[in-house]
């Protein structure tokens, strides 16, 4: 067989135009970054005109959108995308700052895309990654753009908290009722009906799912114009905006930019008759506290209860978690049983009710468990001066020798943390170690440095025992003797479990460390359950 060869003239490069995109990015959604954004656009449109062995093919531009994370930012994830699909050679981008403010997530962009042998032109910088010298200057400037990043975020941070603190800070966005006129909050009258409507379906016994449906179901729009949500309903309840107040900083960031809600990790600010109020102070409470009874009692049937009641986060009832079997350590369970006095609530062991022989523990009244606990209150208040001040100062003391040791950890740590970075710039500046392995450790560093701060403010700001000791005394010294009413609330806030040793006696571990045993004088034999 007589084998053909054909030849075919190798196609000259130049003749494939490089298929290239433009990335732009705005951090917020005001008119004026959105010219910025619009001009961006141009710029590069007659840019890669200009250029003959360019192919503009897609726009990637982001508004609003911080550049700290590269997974909260859909249009970076988007060309990323089309990178991996072959659709792109070369990307166009303004600066190192508009495409990451973290260096670390911009070296591994780079990386990434080189891998798929796609470059990044910085015009700002006059960068392009394909150079082979192009890494050592793109982790100074990555470094300092995200040095620029945390510099901007503080400064803001400062000013906002300034803000708060002489009681000038505006609303940037007004809530469901209200609207922004000069930087004031003022009643929208039409959307002040349907808060006040919320607010009189909960006192009328209704629960958050069916105060939705129903305004689903006439058509009334949140806000945004969305449908509305069990959680809208219930922020809306629990919102002390609506009685004219005004509770400033709610949530705060950590280092990595990541929200939280404030539980005493940063201070709040609380400004009474801040605005008008859609709503009494009268009727907040009032609906307030029927929404929290409402809970409790929800699904409330006899028997075992459900599955549902295990799972300590509904918190349906006072006891849930934290009733502890002295037996075998399991965790009691509620249970509704008629006895000859009427249906009662009782308190059983779970191995107990699975099977007898596993322990040998009973039940136990939920009402003479209130009723103990309410006498051993009584007992505290009589002896508040021989036990629990003497007990205050023992654990004021304690806690302070615990806090001083945390913070002299921490302050030692902090300066070992320094002379890393010291010897990492030594390092550096001799060339024994790469340029982004300096930055990748002294970010590190930063940010740790930055975690061990926060902690030294929580410590000395609270630690131990210390601050549930002072509520637990403040709750003692308003206590009445003689009260019959359960404090269901403070039950929650001051104690931390209840240990039943047997069926005479049981043991209430509080919060601030302090164990208190109290019999149970006023159960009886008939109707505990044998």
């Amino acid at each position: 067989m007589i084998r053909t060869m054909t030849k075919i003239d190798k196609i000259p490069a130049q003749t494939r135009k490089q298929k290239v995109a433009v990335y732009c990015r705005v951090s917020s959604d005001r008119d004026t970054q959105l010219i910025s954004l619009d001009n961006q656009k141009s710029h590069y449109e007659r840019l890669t005109a200009a250029i003959g062995n360019w192919e503009l093919t897609d726009y990637y531009y982001e508004k609003g959108i911080s550049g700290t994370k590269k997974e909260t930012r859909p249009e970076l994830q988007r060309m990323l995308h089309d990178c991996e699909s072959g659709r792109i050679d070369l990307i166009l981008t303004k600066s190192i700052s508009r495409f990451a403010r973290n260096t670390t997530d911009c070296l591994e962009l780079v990386r990434r895309l080189n891998a798929l042998g796609i470059s990044i032109y910085f015009e700002k910088e006059n960068l392009n990654t394909g150079d082979s010298d192009s890494e050592l200057i793109l982790s100074i400037l990555a470094s300092l753009a995200e040095e620029e990043s945390h510099s901007i975020s503080e400064n803001c941070k400062w000013a906002v908290q300034k803000r708060f603190q002489n009681g000038s800070f505006k609303l940037s966005r007004p809530p469901y009722g209200y609207e922004l006129q000069d930087g004031k909050l003022t009643v929208n009258q039409e959307e002040a009906q349907i808060v006040r409507y919320i607010y009189d379906c909960v006192l009328k016994g209704m629960g958050t799912c069916l105060i939705a449906a129903d305004l689903n179901a006439r058509q009334i729009p949140t806000k945004r114009g969305g449908s509305w949500q069990p959680g809208t309903i219930q922020h809306m309840i629990s919102n002390e905006i609506f009685i004219g107040d005004l509770r400033m900083q709610k949530t705060w960031r950590d280092s990595n930019y990541k929200s939280h809600t404030n539980c005493g990790e940063q201070p709040q600010y609380y400004i009474k008759n801040h605005h008008e109020a859609i709503v009494s102070r009268e009727v907040f409470a009032s609906a307030n506290a029927s929404n929290r009874q409402r809970g409790l009692e929800k699904n409330n049937v006899p028997g075992i209860d459900g599955n549902s009641q295990d799972d300590p986060h509904l918190n349906r009832y006072c006891f849930t978690g934290k009733i502890i079997c002295g037996c075998c350590g399991s965790v009691m369970k509620r249970q509704v049983v008629q006895t000859a006095g009427g249906r009662r609530a009782f308190w059983v062991c779970r191995k107990h009710l699975t099977d007898s022989s596993l322990c040998a523990q009973r039940k136990i009244r939920e009402d003479d468990l209130q009723n103990t606990y309410i006498t051993m209150l009584n007992k505290l208040s009589y002896s508040r001066n021989l036990l629990l001040l003497p007990y205050i100062s023992a654990v004021t003391a304690e806690d302070g020798r615990q806090m001083n040791d945390r913070l002299n950890t921490i302050q030692t740590r902090l300066q070992d943390i320094r002379k890393d970075r010291d010897d990492l710039v030594y390092r550096y500046s001799r060339g024994s170690i790469e340029a982004a392995v300096f930055f990748d450790k002294t970010v590190a560093c930063r940010r740790e440095e930055k975690e061990l701060l926060r902690e030294k403010r929580i410590t000395e700001r609270f630690f131990g025992h210390t601050s549930y000791a002072q509520a637990l005394d403040d709750f003692i010294s308003d206590w009445k003797v003689g009260t019959e009413n359960f404090p269901q609330d403070s039950f929650r806030a001051l104690t931390d479990h209840i240990q039943v040793g047997d069926r005479n006696q049981v043991t209430f571990v509080m919060k601030c460390g302090l164990r208190l045993s109290e019999e149970i004088g006023s159960a009886k034999k008939s109707d505990s359950g044998r």
